[in-house]
């Protein structure tokens, strides 16, 4: 059974992630995440990368 490969999701700024990030990843800034997320995630059960800078924003993007 082939398992589904995670999605990788950069919750850093629009400004962040064009000065570099992990290939294929999608932006979605934490200070978007609430009105995008269904529309950039649609299936809620992928599995998800969340990276940012530190790990402070992907950690509160996980949480919520």
């Amino acid at each position: 059974m082939p398992t589904q490969q995670p999605l990788v999701v950069d919750v850093r700024s629009p400004a962040e992630f064009a000065n570099g990030h992990v290939a294929g990843a999608i932006n979605l800034p934490l200070s978007e995440l609430a009105e995008r997320v269904t529309s950039v995630l649609p299936q809620r059960d992928a599995p998800l990368v969340l990276c940012c800078v530190s790990g402070a924003r992907s950690d509160v993007a996980a949480q919520w």
